[in-house]
């Protein structure tokens, strides 16, 4: 099963190729297979976070911001740049997050709810 990201739903992301503090707007659809996601972490941010967008301008991602983490699965990790071949290999996971303004709570809620689908809850 797929996990459709669309575009133009008023989400941002992240992920570790990324600078920490730079979030993008989603611009075009893409899918993200869910065998391959290792963990899943829904939280909100407690405080604002200074960010910075493509362009470089720096914005506040305000209060309550919601958040999909998705840390994939150990196979889609890659090795650090101080990583050598047979000694004490670091390896670092795939991570995306997905950022929802606290007033965009549709988008957020539509995604999690697929997620929760495929989750058995004891």
């Amino acid at each position: 099963m797929f996990l459709k990201i669309k575009k133009d739903r008023g989400i941002q992301m992240n992920h570790n190729g990324m600078d920490k503090k730079l979030v993008i707007d989603v611009t075009s659809n893409f899918l993200i297979n869910m065998a391959h996601i290792g963990e899943i972490s829904f939280y909100s941010q407690h405080d604002p976070r200074e960010r910075v967008d493509l362009s470089g301008r720096g914005f506040t991602q305000p209060q309550g911001t919601l958040v999909i983490h998705l840390q994939m699965t150990h196979t889609y990790a890659s090795s650090g740049p101080d990583s050598v071949p047979g000694v004490n290999r670091v390896r670092e996971k795939v991570y995306y997050k997905f950022y929802f303004a606290p007033e965009n709570l549709d988008s957020y809620n539509e995604i999690r709810d697929a997620i929760e689908a495929r989750v058995v809850n004891l």
